[in-house]
């Protein structure tokens, strides 16, 4: 089963059929829903809130199968590890939490952070977590042992958004000035630098293939990007508030955007029509 989960004020997340797009499970019983990640088979979805708590649940039947505490402020970010065991997250407390999900057990707690963690995402070998921050770097963590590595601080403001590609080659990251930027995940070096956003970039995902990278945007905007050059192939316009987040199907045809403006797009992404 595939899907895509919603975060709504007031009503939790909303489950679809991506072949229909029809309403599987509306999971209520939550606080405001600020971040949702699928487990590898698609069987979970873990929910991160305003309330800093961090929630499991079937995506068949909608039944919550655990509750974790332990931030003390709202969670920005979860991502699953590719072994779909342990769950990172990311909160306005400025730490990164992973947590073991046969027990609900904090692994570790890392702190370094000086402001807001805004995004979390665990490399594709599930040995590195990068997290990004309204304090203006990105940080590396060693998922095995907690100990920190590389931070990046690139002055260029807050970081609203990562990305990993597909074979861990590279992060994207999503600025404030509605910049994305690409640094190579093993050295830190800078790659290329995607400028067309007019806003701060809040959502940003690598196709399957990890050719492509789309952005969303408070600018209201939708963008898809080369990833090997950093040129806009196409800008997609039709939201009337500003985009959340963006994520692409599984077979990388299809790109789903939701905004604040209380609806999800579909677009192609060989063409600009949704």
């Amino acid at each position: 089963m595939l899907g895509v989960g919603l975060w709504t004020k007031g009503y939790g997340i909303g489950i679809y059929d991506t072949s229909t797009w029809q309403l599987i499970h509306l999971i209520t019983g939550t606080e405001y829903v600020m971040s949702v990640a699928f487990s590898p088979d698609c069987q979970r979805i873990v929910s991160g809130g305003e309330d800093g708590v961090v929630q499991l649940w079937d995506c068949a039947s909608g039944e919550e199968l655990l509750v974790i505490k332990g931030h003390t402020d709202a969670i920005r970010s979860v991502a699953y590890s590719p072994c779909g065991n342990r769950i990172a997250s990311a909160s306005d407390d400025k730490t990164v939490r992973l947590w073991d999900l046969e027990t609900g057990v904090c692994v570790f707690v890392l702190e370094g952070h000086t402001d807001v963690v805004m995004s979390v995402r665990v490399s594709p070998d599930g040995r590195q977590l990068v997290s990004g921050s309204f304090d203006g770097t990105i940080r590396f963590w060693d998922s095995e042992t907690g100990e920190p590595g590389v931070v990046l601080s690139p002055l260029l403001g807050m970081i609203c958004g990562l990305a990993v590609s597909p074979d861990g080659r590279w992060i994207a990251s999503g600025h404030e000035d509605g910049d994305l930027r690409l640094w190579d995940m093993d050295s830190g070096s800078p790659g290329p630098v995607l400028q067309g956003h007019t806003k701060p970039v809040t959502g940003i995902a690598f196709s399957p293939n990890g050719q492509l990278i789309a952005s969303a945007s408070k600018d209201r905007r939708v963008m898809l990007w080369d990833a090997s050059i950093g040129d806009c192939i196409f800008t997609f316009d039709g939201h009337s508030n500003f985009v959340r987040d963006v994520a692409f199907s599984p077979d990388g045809l299809t790109i789903a955007s939701g905004s604040y403006d209380n609806t999800i797009r579909l677009w192609e992404v060989n063409s600009s029509r949704s």
